[in-house]
This record gives structure tokens, sequence and C-alpha cells, in this order.
């Protein structure tokens, strides 16, 4: 879905800044749905107590950089803020998914947390 807005707003008379913004939606849509998606796991019980707060931990920061990527869209350092996201969801898939102690679980966050990447990747093509 992100790629095909980007396509799309890439075709059209937005300005970069005006289709990174949008396409930046689509990244906090897929934030939103990896949180969803964590918690519900640990309300079901496949992720630990200490699991879901050291997740959630690195979460806050991924929703910091996009916070950064908001506020830098526009300016030249725009595509280091997305750079320094797209980090931040790689150091949370590393150290907060892949050492879950159920491999389905952590396979089934690594994919929702790639989306999240993705999207960071198309606000880049838009900028």
């Amino acid at each position: 879905v992100a790629l095909i807005a980007a396509l799309v707003f890439m075709a059209s008379g937005f300005s970069c800044s005006k289709k990174a913004a949008v396409v930046s939606r689509d990244a906090a849509v897929a934030v939103r749905a990896f949180q969803t998606v964590e918690i519900q796991l640990h309300k079901d019980g496949r992720i630990s107590d200490t699991e879901h707060r050291l997740i959630q931990q690195y979460l806050k920061a991924v929703g910091r950089s996009g916070m950064a990527i908001d506020a830098a869209i526009g300016q030249e350092r725009a595509v280091a803020a997305v750079d320094a996201a797209i980090t931040s969801v790689n150091d949370m898939i590393q150290q907060g998914i892949v050492p879950l102690h159920d491999e389905q679980v952590s396979a089934q966050l690594k994919l929702a947390a790639q989306a999240i990447v993705l999207a960071f990747n198309q606000i880049k093509v838009a900028l």
C-alpha cells in the first residue's frame, strides 16, 4: 500500500515535501499496527512482561525517530532523519525481536517491523 501511494504521489503534481508527509502517515500506521500486534501477543501470553517492556522501549525510540522525520521534512537533514529511524527499527529487530523465546512470534514481529522499514524507505523515495 505504501509503495503504491508513493508511486501515485510521485506521478502527481505534489511537492517532494508534501509527498514525504503523506508517506510519513503510512509509516505511522505501520508503527501503530506493529504495536497493536505486539500488545495482543503480550496479552495472549506469547510475549513475556520483560520482553514486552524491552520491545516497547525500542518502539518508543522508533516513534521519536518518526517525529524527527516529520520535523525534518523539507530540510536537508530529512534523509539523515529517515536513516536514523531505519536504524532504530533495525535495533529493535536485533535487540528486542530476534531474541524472543518464541520463534514464531519473533518471525511475525520481524515481518511487521520490516513493514515499518519499508514505509520509512518510501519516505526517502518521496524526498
